[in-house]
């Protein structure tokens, strides 16, 4: 309060305000390793999947970029569901792409990542993720480019939305001139027939193939 800046007060903001000290302690508390934040924090990044009201979840992707610790699968998990948020956590989404772009390889490994990614996959909306790795592009393409080319691999070929995943690739291999030489991805794409979107994205995408 004015009278007391030391005082946490109470009531639903004050609980609030507790929990962003909570979450900005939980930063630097174990400055070796993120999983105490990871462990506190991932509910509330899935929540933003679904509009809830998250007012939290800006302050956990803001101290996960701050936080010297390791990362592993479940640390680029919150990346993964923040780049999935609902429309509602507009700030949510545009700060899990500035950490995606700075995190990857930095932090974490392309394969560690893909990890988190697929892991998330059947709970997301694969067109926001599209979004959200159209803007990273634009800040680091060719984690983009690699995340996506081990990622797709692991997905349904009947996967709602799995185009526009895929696009993003097309056009980002395209636009840096970057050759998808991924055997993984190769036999993939060739599980695709017919004439949809996805299979004939599978065709161009092929046709990126070293």
């Amino acid at each position: 309060s004015a009278l007391n800046a030391g005082f946490i007060p109470s009531g639903f903001n004050g609980g609030r305000s507790t929990r962003n000290m909570l979450i900005a302690q939980l930063g630097l508390s174990v400055p070796e390793s993120t999983l105490p934040l990871v462990a506190f924090s991932h509910t509330l990044l899935v929540h933003t999947l679904h509009g809830d009201v998250e007012h939290e979840a800006p302050n956990v992707l803001m101290a996960l970029a701050r936080h010297p610790g390791r990362w592993t699968a479940e640390t680029a998990q919150l990346v993964a569901l923040g780049m999935a948020a609902h429309g509602h956590h507009a700030q949510v989404r545009v700060l899990a792409v500035e950490l995606f772009a700075a995190a990857i390889p930095a932090r974490v490994d392309v394969a560690t990542a893909t990890q988190a990614f697929a892991a998330c996959a059947p709970e997301v909306l694969l067109p926001r993720w599209a979004t959200a790795f159209a803007d990273a592009a634009n800040l680091a393409p060719l984690p983009v480019i690699s995340v996506l080319t081990h990622l797709l691999p692991s997905m349904d070929v009947k996967a709602k939305g799995l185009a526009s995943l895929m696009q993003v690739l097309l056009d980002e291999s395209l636009r840096h001139g970057q050759w998808l030489d991924h055997p993984p991805l190769r036999d993939w794409l060739s599980g695709f027939s017919g004439s949809t979107a996805a299979s004939k994205l599978a065709k161009a995408l092929q046709a990126r193939q070293a």
